[in-house]
């Protein structure tokens, strides 16, 4: 035995950790956004500007956030 846990029980904790907290794709269905913050183009634009837009939105959300000071 490589551990004190078997692989069995590490992957049964894995999945009720999983179930609990509730994954979409994984024990709930996937459904799209009615208004997505973020719409990336990956067929039509380059990695960089995609990483450009998402890290836009993501210092504009904490931006936000530090300013209201309502992090979520």
């Amino acid at each position: 035995m490589g551990g004190f846990f078997s692989r069995h029980i590490v992957l049964q904790v894995l999945r009720d950790i999983v179930t609990c907290i509730g994954f979409t794709g994984i024990d709930q269905e996937y459904e799209h956004p009615s208004h997505p913050e973020l719409i990336l183009k990956a067929g039509e634009q380059s990695v960089d500007e995609c990483v450009q837009q998402l890290v836009h939105l993501l210092v504009t959300r904490v931006s936000h956030d530090y300013n209201t000071d309502t992090c979520e």
